[in-house]
């Protein structure tokens, strides 16, 4: 895997991104943040409608799943969500609604064995490695057929993990590994090419 001059004037911008995700693999899992703030606003990708008995609850994905245990207990829902289906039960409706492309994405993977939790995981999974948008982790999927241009084409060289066969919320886990992986990859290599450059002699040293 090698950069020309050409392709540096992508790098500061991978930096960045590499330098978040590194930084959010390091916290917790089990104490996730907010969702990540574009451009002063927040980004839900799918909203949530449980009804149960005479009570009704919105909820926001990606959300913290403190926040998401207390809300379900505030209805009166006991069962918790890693065990409650995406698609409800008998006694607990659940209606969920995409608000971005992503969350359509999200949605349209779901198998009948995933809960409401892994609805939240795969958002929060998203959200944290896609700190500057969704269009190349969409790209890579191939879900937007529809635009001239594929940006996450430049990135495929430097993949080293294969496409998922899984379906259900692992699909959606496996390949926000996989596009992390990738651009992890990508970030290291403009590394190494920018000290490489930075190594090289410069006219006033050939001169000396």
């Amino acid at each position: 895997m090698a950069l020309d001059g050409s392709h540096y004037q992508r790098t500061k911008r991978v930096y960045r991104q590499f330098e978040q995700l590194q930084s959010a693999m390091a916290a917790d899992m089990g104490h996730r943040t907010r969702p990540q703030s574009r451009k002063g606003k927040v980004i839900f990708m799918i909203t949530g409608v449980i009804l149960y008995e005479n009570g009704t609850l919105v909820v926001e994905f990606p959300c913290k799943a403190y926040d998401l245990a207390s809300n379900l207990g505030s209805i009166g829902v006991r069962t918790p969500a890693s065990e409650l289906s995406a698609y409800g039960t008998e006694q607990i409706e659940v209606k969920l609604a995409a608000n971005e492309p992503v969350g359509e994405l999200i949605l349209s993977k779901l198998r009948d064995g995933d809960t409401l939790s892994g609805v939240n995981l795969a958002c929060q999974e998203v959200n944290r490695v896609c700190p500057f948008g969704y269009e190349e982790f969409l790209d890579m999927l191939g879900e937007r057929p529809q635009e001239p241009y594929n940006r996450y084409a430049f990135y495929k060289s430097f993949e080293t993990l294969p496409s998922s066969t899984a379906e259900g919320v692992k699909f959606i886990l496996e390949e926000t590994r996989r596009y992390r992986t990738t651009m992890e990859n990508y970030a290291l290599v403009c590394k190494a090419a920018e000290d490489e450059e930075y190594s090289q002699p410069g006219d006033e040293d050939l001169e000396r």
